[in-house]
């Protein structure tokens, strides 16, 4: 594992530098007592320490600034607003529209919380029906659940700079940029998880993590009872998807690389068959291809499973050409998908073969390489516009490597559908949980699983053909 490289002494002082003077300014403003120009300039004097006359100043900008600019100066903590809190979020009471009902439940919740006595007396009983356990989660900030310790550090690094990535793109060109806070994990412990989402949910207002499985059902639970959504960047367990209305995945989902394998070797009436590792024979790919084969109209004629490591195919190999399958579809391990090339080579079965990254010359030595010739293989992950891909290269350079792979993609795809949703308007944790639920994959297989539509955002999901051992 790479290890991260220290800034150098002068990177540490221009940090310190731009800490002072972001500081000074916001001082400055606060002891000028002037009336800031736009947000940037509120959000600064927001962060000076607290004062009449910073008060009286944010008050009159409050006065004529738009909800949305409101909502960004509201994401700080109430140890920096103090006392002009509650007013402030009076005033985006007063421009919040009954229509954004949950930005207005959340808001009259921390107006309670900042100021009871100035909360109307008719909020208690709206708020002890439906209390809102999150007041001042924000949706100008990201949450990040990865973890801090162990074995898994460096492949946090990867997807937090993937994350990173994103959000420069969109707060590029935003006046309001998305920040992020990250909540260590441990080592992908699941009481980690747990506990670092339930303190994320109570500031962020959407969060991303864990990378695996059950530390990212740990997390989803958490976060689910305060409300929050989650975006799932890397969990293997598909079915995570399934634990919430208002958890996401980046996939892509066995059923899409299935569709996107189909689309290019089915039509209607052609046969096929499918072998596949007894352990992975229900799995999301496997099922997938059934069902894209039948909605393409092609007809399976055998199903047969195996042994992982079983070495002799010979026997589905016979079956296979009794059936005169046009299209066999496989997956398993690269080892077993050489085993299986070799049977049919030996039984003369000219059919042909399809499936995941299995089959990808990467995976399978040279000698095993010359049988996948013709074979057509999906991959497992996203593929980003090359511009992208560059960019992601640049920041895998940092760290040592020559390229940036699948943990890099999916954070900035997760990272990106985030961002997109909040400089559409979605300043809410309950209005970016919607947003993300109306741009999931539009197979409902997928859809159901909180799947998002990768393609929507520029990713796309490649299809090869081995040729010549390539």
């Amino acid at each position: 594992m790479t290890r991260a490289r220290p800034l150098p002494r002068m990177a540490f002082a221009v940090v310190a530098c731009a800490a002072v003077l972001l500081a000074g300014a916001g001082a400055a403003l606060a002891a000028r007592a002037e009336v800031p120009a736009d947000v940037r300039a509120a959000d600064a004097l927001a962060a000076a320490p607290a004062s009449r006359e910073r008060d009286r100043a944010l008050l009159a900008w409050a006065r004529r600034a738009p909800l949305a600019d409101l909502l960004y100066v509201l994401r700080r903590p109430a140890a920096e607003l103090a006392t002009v809190e509650a007013a402030l979020v009076t005033a985006a009471l007063a421009q919040a529209p009954p229509s954004r009902a949950a930005l207005r439940a959340r808001l009259e919740a921390r107006l309670a919380l900042a100021d009871p006595k100035r909360a109307p007396r008719a909020l208690g009983p709206r708020l002890a029906a439906a209390p809102v356990l999150a007041p001042r989660a924000s949706g100008f900030r990201l949450g990040l659940l990865l973890p801090d310790s162990g074995a898994y550090v460096g492949y946090a690094r990867a997807v937090r700079m993937g994350v990173e990535a994103a959000l420069a793109d969109a707060n590029s060109v935003s006046l309001r940029p998305v920040e992020i806070r990250a909540w260590g994990t441990g080592d992908e412990e699941p009481a980690r998880a747990a506990a670092a989402a339930d303190s994320a949910g109570r500031e962020a207002g959407v969060a991303i993590g864990p990378l695996l499985s059950v530390p990212a059902f740990a997390a989803a639970a958490a976060l689910r009872v305060l409300g929050i959504p989650l975006v799932s960047p890397t969990a293997t367990d598909e079915s995570i998807g399934e634990s919430g209305p208002a958890v996401f995945q980046i996939g892509p989902s066995g059923a899409r690389r299935a569709a996107a394998l189909a689309a290019e070797v089915l039509a209607p009436g052609r046969k096929v068959a499918m072998l596949v590792d007894g352990d992975l024979a229900d799995g999301p790919f496997a099922r997938g291809f059934a069902e894209a084969a039948r909605a393409a109209g092609a007809v399976i004629v055998w199903r047969g499973t195996y042994a992982a490591g079983h070495p002799d195919h010979r026997p589905q190999a016979r079956q296979i050409q009794a059936r005169a399958p046009d299209v066999l579809f496989w997956d398993g391990e690269p080892r077993d998908g050489a085993a299986v090339l070799r049977a049919l080579a030996r039984e003369q079965v000219r059919v042909q073969v399809v499936g995941g990254e299995g089959l990808s010359p990467a995976h399978q030595h040279a000698d095993a390489r010359p049988l996948l010739e013709g074979a057509r293989w999906v991959a497992e992950d996203w593929a980003v516009p090359e511009g992208v891909q560059g960019r992601l290269d640049s920041l895998a350079a940092t760290l040592g490597e020559e390229r940036a792979g699948s943990l890099y993609v999916r954070g900035y795809y997760a990272g990106r559908f985030v961002a997109s949703a909040v400089l559409r308007g979605a300043h809410d944790p309950a209005e970016i949980a919607a947003d993300l639920a109306a741009r999931r994959d539009t197979l409902p297989v997928a859809a159901r699983r909180g799947f998002l539509d990768g393609a929507a955002e520029g990713a796309r999901l490649p299809v090869w053909v081995v040729e010549r051992g390539r």
